[in-house]
């Protein structure tokens, strides 16, 4: 375990192995540098607990993928930048979240305010925490743009949907964003946004890959409680940023082993 990190729950379900979530904390300096914080104040409080009952309700109905993600090796330690983004200096990059991995650890990196604000109405990210849960899913086995457990069958199937949508998506006429064809992996984690924030506007575009992903996660849009969409609601317009930029279950009642405490890249950053 890193040296601030701790553990906030001692119950573990999954078993002596199951490392669970490690959560770290850090506010920029003046030049935007990122300083650690030993203990985490109430802002970060509550975007840690936003952050797990996302997840909770997610994968309510997952248990399997939950474990898979508690039980990694050393867990997964998600970091927690204040403020609006954060940038990887060395690559001048400015993030609202991404997943990355180092050797057997993978790191989740998200910007408080996305975690505790996003999904509201018209908000070019749909939801931060979503996007950067299905890189992790998507790594579980492999980082190919598909989800754990899809059989042949299965895969075939959303990839045929996946290449009908983005064609509809750069004649603009998809609620998927564009930033989805990015890459095979960038799709999948906004398909998910897309369905859990603006599920009737997807449906109504894409059946398939409505039905597909209500299959996978096997939880209703509206059980998440995270959308925001009225029946009329058109598709957010995202503005391009000058700054570069790049994003297990238990019942409600009870959060995932969780202790406070490079290498591919998938993840949200700045257009």
């Amino acid at each position: 375990m890193p040296k601030n990190s701790k553990k906030t729950a001692s119950h573990n379900q999954y078993g002596d192995l199951c490392e669970g979530f490690h959560f770290r904390y850090y506010t920029p300096d003046k030049l935007g540098r990122r300083r650690e914080k030993k203990e985490p104040d109430s802002h970060f409080i509550a975007a840690e607990n936003r952050f797990l009952d996302i997840v909770v309700s997610v994968l309510l109905n997952r248990q399997d993928l939950l474990e898979d993600i508690m039980c990694m090796t050393n867990g997964l330690e998600v970091k927690l930048y204040k403020g609006t983004g954060f940038r990887d200096f060395k690559n001048d990059v400015y993030f609202f979240g991404r997943v990355t991995h180092e050797g057997d650890q993978m790191f989740m990196e998200l910007a408080t305010a996305e975690v505790l604000k996003g999904a509201q109405k018209g908000h070019e990210v749909l939801n931060v925490v979503v996007h950067e849960l299905v890189h992790v899913l998507d790594f579980l086995d492999g980082q190919d743009g598909l989800m754990p457990g899809w059989s042949r069958t299965q895969a075939k199937a959303y990839r045929e949907a996946r290449d009908a949508e983005c064609l509809k998506i750069k004649a603009g006429k998809s609620p998927i964003d564009s930033y989805a064809l990015s890459s095979r992996t960038e799709f999948l984690a906004v398909l998910a946004e897309t369905y859990f924030i603006r599920p009737k506007a997807l449906k109504r575009s894409s059946p398939e890959l409505f039905e597909i992903m209500k299959s996978f996660f096997k939880v209703r849009p509206e059980e998440v409680g995270i959308l925001w969409e009225p029946e009329e609601e058109s598709k957010p317009h995202r503005t391009p940023i000058k700054k570069p930029r790049k994003r297990a279950a238990t019942p409600k009642d009870k959060k995932p082993p969780v202790r406070r405490k490079k290498n591919k890249t998938a993840g949200r950053k700045h257009p």
